[in-house]
């Protein structure tokens, strides 16, 4: 499409590969012209812009109304660099926000055959043969026809990709560095047994607060996953370092045809165990607060019994595979929902009541009101995710009604970081702000 087309959209939803499958084409092409493995092909040189970011004049260039002195827009910088340069790269921006015909239209004779950008100044830039304009939006839903005829179309599907693949690709690229090959087969098994089945479930016969789809949700389960695998391996001594790399041997020597295998102690085989049991129940603790955390109170209900069912194989459509075993203590216990339990390893690891790490709170006579945290079992609930994914780089969204905490929660925990490590910047938002407010408020916080 990029030889035939100078512009072209990539289209589909979040997480179909739109932004990997045009960066996957980019750093192939440089390759092939790096080895020079292909003939009159070069690298690749690309631009990213939200055009939905920023203002028509900050987009395209404008006057100032006092001086009346023009001013080049992002797109217009961008564009003129491009077109100039004496680099043999091609030259790519892309557009990774929604079209419509509010900044759009102009774009058309830079589409069509003409290949100009004409700015509101009189100037008019010729687009030369190396570049490519491709713009990455959801839907076509607000595009012209004439935009559309424009342009050379690519629609990525969700489905196409699917879950297992999502899946294969952070088994072979996210897994911790400690976990070693026995256990990321487990894990894999774990993935196959019980991923889809939820996910059925889950989008077929319950109701959601927050319609998610089959990839957003794995990918919650993924991120939450990881953030417990790498507490596990945090939580155990250096020393078992070594064993990994003990059993990392001894694997790699069966699978070279030795026979011999060094034999582990029992303190060793009495941690691989422990490792393994907290694998299998942080992967079940990560499935109920992510694949079944956007539930209402009467699905939870259903897929509570649903997950329990099928955790202890008495369902016979999905059944347990053969080679997959764990011990029963792993299990989520049955007094009470899957959503009251917690995995906590205190000495061998075992579930636990979120009630149970409720603290009791002592308020001072002095402290006002409004000052006050009360602990509660949801509260702690929260806190224990929001430790887990704050600390690990992930981006969270709390989503809830007016009046439900959700600020006083977030800002509570804020205010316990160390103010060495984390600088904390509040924004509020509203359909005035706008992208030089957001920046300048950041900037503000910044030390140049």
């Amino acid at each position: 499409m990029i030889l035939v087309r100078h512009g072209l959209m990539i289209i589909g939803e979040a997480i179909s590969g739109k932004t990997s499958a045009y960066k996957a084409l980019a750093k192939t092409l440089g390759q092939l012209a790096d080895q020079k493995l292909l003939p009159n092909e070069y690298g690749v040189t690309y631009d990213i812009i939200n055009p939905k970011s920023i203002t028509m004049g900050q987009l395209y260039g404008r006057f100032d109304p006092i001086s009346h002195e023009w001013f080049d827009g992002v797109l217009a910088s961008i564009f003129r660099e491009h077109s100039t340069s004496v680099d043999p790269d091609r030259k790519w921006i892309v557009f990774d926000g929604p079209v419509d015909a509010v900044w759009i239209e102009n774009m058309n004779t830079v589409l069509d055959d003409n290949k100009k950008l004409c700015l509101m100044s009189g100037e008019i830039i010729k687009m030369s043969s190396k570049q490519n304009m491709l713009f990455e939006p959801k839907d076509l839903e607000m595009a012209s026809p004439a935009t559309v005829s424009r342009c050379g179309m690519i629609y990525l599907d969700p489905n196409i990709i699917g879950v297992k693949s999502l899946m294969r690709a952070w088994l072979n690229n996210n897994l911790p560095k400690e976990i070693i090959k026995s256990q990321a087969v487990h894990i894999e098994q774990l993935c196959d047994w019980l991923i889809a089945p939820c996910l059925d479930f889950v989008l077929k016969k319950c109701d959601q607060y927050l319609s998610c789809t089959r990839m957003h949700l794995t990918m919650s389960f993924l991120k939450l996953f990881e953030c417990m695998l790498d507490d596990m391996a945090k939580s155990f001594d250096d020393t078992t370092s070594l064993n990994n790399e003990t059993d990392n041997e001894n694997e790699e020597a069966l699978e070279d045809g030795d026979d011999e295998e060094s034999p582990l102690s029992v303190s060793d085989k009495k941690i691989a165990q422990e490792k393994l049991d907290m694998i299998t129940a942080y992967f079940f603790m990560s499935i109920i607060w992510s694949i079944g955390i956007t539930l209402k109170k009467a699905s939870r209900e259903k897929f509570n019994g649903f997950f329990l069912e099928l955790c202890e194989n008495l369902n016979g459509k999905y059944p347990k595979p053969k080679s997959l075993t764990f011990q029963r203590s792993v299990l989520v216990p049955k007094r009470f929902t899957i959503y009251d339990y917690t995995f906590v390893k205190k000495h061998y690891g075992a579930w636990s009541t979120w009630a149970s790490l409720t603290e009791s709170v002592t308020i001072p006579p002095t402290v006002k009101p409004n000052e006050v945290m009360i602990t509660t079992t949801e509260t702690t609930r929260q806190m224990f995710f929001l430790n887990k994914l704050m600390h690990a780089n992930k981006m969270i969204l709390f989503v809830g009604p007016t009046g439900t905490g959700k600020t006083s929660m977030i800002n509570s925990y804020l205010h316990q970081l160390s103010k060495e490590s984390f600088l904390l910047n509040s924004l509020n938002f509203s359909a005035r702000t706008t992208a030089s407010q957001t920046q300048d408020i950041i900037l503000s916080k910044m030390t140049r």
